[in-house]
């Protein structure tokens, strides 16, 4: 016999955590990385993944959805340490390319 599970949040992931005078509302992906957050008051980030890390760790975190406001990161494929990190407006540097 096959089983699937069809959820729409994996296990075990919080959707919403409410103390007094905080809230924090988090989406996922199908994985169960965290791709947003938001406080209820208009304010979030989202988080972006890519293949090259398996869609783990973040290739660009933007505040509000906001390009002009993201940073961006590059990692080493076998290690995963970042191999490079630009803050808003910056271009990503590619030591693998050198560009």
């Amino acid at each position: 016999m096959i089983r699937q599970r069809f959820a729409a949040v994996p296990r075990g992931s919080l959707t919403k955590s409410v103390t007094p005078g905080h809230t924090l509302n988090a989406q996922y992906d199908t994985t169960g990385t965290a791709v947003e957050q938001d406080d209820g008051y208009g304010h979030s980030v989202n988080v972006t993944t890519s293949s090259a890390t398996n869609f783990i760790l973040p290739s660009q975190i933007a505040p509000n959805n906001s390009s002009q406001l993201a940073t961006n990161a590059l990692y080493n494929t076998p290690t995963l340490a970042p191999t490079s990190v630009a803050p808003p407006n910056q271009t990503v540097f590619d030591p693998s390319t050198n560009s």
